[in-house]
């Protein structure tokens, strides 16, 4: 199980990835998958769908199951958080000058 201390933590810092991903206003129509479906489940919507799943996936941890599913878990979430971590990073950084867009 996942220390709780370790857990506020957590949970602390997707609160602050929420708010950053909130502050971009990518729309749902603007949207489409950032990642890979093998780090996030394919039926994400808009950025806000990948806090959810990290949220999910803590929750999951926190529940009795074998050590092997708790490193599993442990793994993915930490995989999941450093790439939305670069994700927000990307589409945070200003336009390029000159530039063509690419992203809205």
């Amino acid at each position: 199980m996942l220390d709780d201390q370790l857990r506020q933590r957590l949970l602390a810092q997707l609160q602050q990835m929420q708010q950053q991903i909130e502050q971009l206003n990518i729309q749902e129509d603007e949207f489409s998958d950032w990642f890979d479906s093998k780090l996030f489940r394919a039926d994400a919507v808009t950025p806000l769908c990948y806090v959810r799943e990290i949220r999910s996936n803590l929750m999951a941890l926190q529940q009795p199951c074998s050590v092997s599913r708790q490193q599993w878990l442990a793994q993915r979430i930490g995989d999941q958080m450093n790439a939305l971590y670069q994700g927000i990073r990307w589409f945070s950084r200003p336009p390029v000058k000159g530039a063509a867009q690419s992203r809205k």
